[in-house]
């Protein structure tokens, strides 16, 4: 396999030897964990897996984990390379427990292979990786660098704020690319209200650099309905050659689920509102049927309707540590 293995390994020190180091120690020393999701998307009479997720984590000692997650999407199952699969591999560092200082002005640093901050999660709609914005929305993954999340107690004026700086680019093998970005995140609970602003900056080695804004904002009253929106802005009309995006959306929880809507629209380009049911039908398994109506002058006008079946399967330790898929 190409690539330089050295860059690597100094990003994430020694985490395949801590993995199986961890499962030797101690109750809390050695605690693993470990999960499975999928997705799988029914439409037009055609199956096909969003994506298969492996993750597994292990305390090293009180506040270091080890964490590796794999995501197989569009891959044949026989020829898996793992280059193209690795989410993340990474060192997730709890400075304030490691350094028994709550003060601490960084409370956690993540190293290694990583995904970076941005995304802002708000949307409830189980069919978004088929939307008119999710790709220019979504966070870089398997990237290599490092994100630090800052104490909110020190900051005041937010609730979270978390930086990753990091190399990105096309990468052959395990050669890291040498453009870098930096992204960041804010999320702020203002009453009834949740603010998140993410912005990120890419250096682009064939074009100009890229930069990327998104204001989302959330609604929840606590009464078994939500409102959620953003405003994406991505510079040199980087959004099907326009600068602005935007998404509205609405859940209400009913008997038998919860009920959504979503609409997105670019100018210029196209709009579209896709409606749906999210119904767990047992402990970590949902199924999402789902229409979406797209139309706009860029696109040819049409109906998709399908169902997604998410499967979520986690094996915990008696202090859970890894976070499931976003």
């Amino acid at each position: 396999m190409k690539g330089n293995i050295s860059h690597l390994m100094i990003l994430a020190p020694a985490l395949v030897l801590s993995l199986s180091a961890g499962a030797q120690g101690n109750k809390q020393m050695g605690a693993f964990e470990y999960g499975i999701n999928s997705n799988t998307r029914v439409s037009k009479g055609k199956v096909s897996a969003h994506d298969l997720e492996f993750i597994g984590g292990v305390l090293l000692t009180e506040g270091i984990k080890g964490i590796v997650r794999l995501e197989l999407k569009d891959q044949d199952l026989t020829d898996i390379q793992i280059e193209e699969a690795l989410e993340e591999m990474k060192l997730s560092i709890a400075i304030d427990e490691v350094t028994g200082n709550p003060r601490a002005l960084i409370t956690n640093l993540d190293v290694g292979i990583i995904k970076a901050v941005f995304e802002s999660g708000i949307t409830e709609n189980t069919d978004k990786r088929n939307g008119l914005i999710y790709d220019f929305a979504k966070s870089d993954k398997g990237v290599v660098g490092l994100t630090v999340e800052l104490n909110p107690e020190l900051l005041k004026l937010v609730d979270s704020a978390k930086i990753s700086v990091y190399e990105t680019g096309a990468m052959d093998g395990f050669d890291i690319a040498r453009e870098k970005a930096i992204s960041a995140q804010l999320r702020k609970k203002i009453q009834n209200f949740s603010v998140i602003f993410s912005t990120r900056w890419k250096e682009m080695a064939s074009s100009n650099d890229d930069w990327t804004n998104e204001l989302a904002v959330v609604w929840d009253k606590g009464e078994g309905y939500r409102v959620w929106g953003s405003v994406l802005h991505k510079n040199n009309g980087g959004i099907y050659n326009e600068n602005m995006a935007a998404t509205l959306g609405a859940a209400y929880d009913v008997t038998f689920g919860t009920l959504f809507a979503e609409a997105e629209y670019v100018p210029n380009y196209a709009h579209s509102l896709t409606v749906g049911l999210n119904y767990q039908v047992a402990s970590g398994v949902t199924v999402s049927p789902f229409i979406r109506r797209v139309m706009g002058p860029m696109v040819t006008t049409e109906t998709q309707a399908g169902v997604n079946v998410s499967v979520a399967l986690y094996k915990r330790a008696e202090k859970a540590f890894i976070s499931k898929k976003n």
